[in-house]
């Protein structure tokens, strides 16, 4: 358009000037080119418009291919998700009935091995009674492994646990030291607890807090081969729980992943320390679920120091879901 403007310009100023009948074929001449040149212009227009709607149309369908393929991968997600939650349920339901089942004949083992043991006809050796004794141990250890499978599964569906009210922590302290000493004088470790003066009640449930302890306490005793295990409640002012011992330690890479179930430190099947690897899990949550903060610290071949932070005004939280 813009040639066109010039030529037309151009013919008139010449015209003007008295040259109209010697540029009379050229006006005509530049008139037509410009002519040519908006068609020309609007040719291509035309084109660039239909190559567009045809992109927007092949776009349009791209969109819609993708769009389809999402909504069909969304709805296998779904439906996956919804199995994989069936699945678990069924997991769940299945341990605790199992946990149950268990407990039952354990209980009656433990007990009749308790009764021998007396030996009240006199009729069993040292060496038997020993049998017996061992048979009481080992029959307690594992009832204390399907206890521990029993609370993992009740949290996973969501299960009432506590029955929150005031609790002195100093108290249940010395009561679950008092309890686990035999275990330490066993192993030749110094079991002592410290509590702080001005430490107070609690919301609380005590016989979560006992199941915590002494699970903390049990475990140090398990990995100290020698030395202490030290419990302090309130020491220096502050409100927290330590259980710290001089025992093996733990690495690095594990303390990250110790409140995990099931998780194992030492994964290999000749190791010394046995477990199912579900406690530390279930003192991390009962102390969630009591709006506690259990935290770990440690150094290989230096020992350990579990925390249980306990805010000023402790609550009862949702237990947070099995990963």
């Amino acid at each position: 358009m813009g040639a066109f403007t010039v030529g037309y310009g151009a013919a008139l100023v010449m015209v003007m000037l008295g040259k109209g009948d010697q540029l009379a074929g050229l006006t005509s001449t530049i008139f037509a080119a410009g002519a040519i040149f908006v068609l020309i212009t609007v040719r291509l227009t035309v084109n660039l418009v239909s190559t567009v709607l045809r992109n927007s149309d092949a776009l349009e369908d791209i969109v819609a291919a993708r769009t389809r393929q999402l909504t069909e991968q969304a709805a296998k997600l779904e439906i996956a998700r919804a199995e994989s939650e069936a699945a678990n349920q069924v997991k769940t339901n299945f341990l605790a009935n199992m946990s149950h089942e268990l407990r039952t004949p354990l209980n009656s083992i433990i007990g009749f091995a308790k009764i021998v043991a007396r030996n009240s006809n006199g009729n069993l050796n040292e060496k038997e009674r020993g049998y017996m004794q061992r048979i009481t141990s080992s029959g307690r250890h594992l009832l204390g492994l399907i206890d521990d499978v029993l609370d993992v599964s009740k949290i996973e569906v969501d299960e009432p646990l506590l029955e929150i009210g005031p609790v002195d922590p100093s108290r249940i302290v010395g009561e679950v030291c008092e309890q686990m000493a035999p275990a330490a004088e066993a192993k030749g470790l110094t079991l002592r607890h410290e509590s702080g003066d001005d430490f107070g009640d609690i919301e609380a449930d005590a016989a979560r807090m006992r199941q915590v302890l002494a699970k903390l306490i049990d475990n140090a005793i398990k990995f100290t081969p020698k030395g202490s295990v030290i419990v302090r409640a309130g020491a220096g002012g502050d409100r927290s729980i330590e259980v710290i011992d001089t025992g093996i330690g733990i690495a690095p890479h594990a303390q990250a992943e110790v409140f995990r179930p099931f998780f194992q430190a030492d994964m290999s099947t000749s190791r010394e320390h046995g477990g199912a690897g579900v406690g530390l899990a279930v003192c991390h949550r009962l102390c969630t679920m009591m709006g506690f903060d259990l935290t770990v610290q440690s150094e290989v071949g230096h020992g350990t120091t579990f925390r249980i932070e306990i805010p000023s005004r402790a609550q009862t939280f949702a237990a947070p879901a099995i990963q």
